[in-house]
């Protein structure tokens, strides 16, 4: 499954703690980043481009916007770049389900499959009540490992 499959469609309590983020930001700032992630979401990357280079311009460590920025730096294919800008996305919002498991899908598609086990299982550890954290790792196991071991996590998950 490719970044571009269910990108924008966490659990609603993964995505109520992204969105409890946002809405403590200056509103330009949320405006862009909200901005960027519709872009993104049609597909829009000059649009995501412009928007995050404005946002990133004013807040560098922004973690939901160096996340949307990895996205758009994936779907452009320039993995190395995006596989960077997630790193930091978690390391200024280290518990964000949302961006280990679009991380993970990064790594994923750039053939880094035991990276993306590793953020999958670290996403666990961090977020036992993730049902997004749980989802993802069980569909990693179905699809690249053992489709036995994958079903205890996707259950958990729902």
């Amino acid at each position: 499954m490719g970044l571009g499959d269910r990108l924008f469609e966490p659990p609603a309590a993964d995505a109520d703690k992204v969105e409890a983020r946002l809405v403590r930001l200056a509103p330009q700032l949320r405006h862009l980043i909200q901005r960027a992630g519709d872009a993104l979401a049609i597909n829009d990357m000059q649009r995501a481009q412009q928007a995050l280079s404005s946002a990133l311009a004013m807040a560098p460590g922004q973690p939901d916007a160096l996340r949307l920025y990895g996205l758009l730096l994936a779907q452009s294919g320039n993995h190395d770049a995006a596989l960077a800008n997630f790193e930091a996305a978690l390391r200024a919002a280290p518990d964000d389900a949302v961006t280990s498991w679009q991380y993970a899908r990064a790594c994923e598609d750039a053939g880094k499959l035991d990276a993306a086990f590793d953020l999958r299982r670290h996403a666990i550890e961090r977020l036992p009540q993730s049902p997004l954290a749980w989802e993802d790792l069980g569909e990693h196991l179905f699809a690249h490992m053992e489709a036995k071991a994958a079903i205890a996590p996707l259950e958990r998950a729902v």
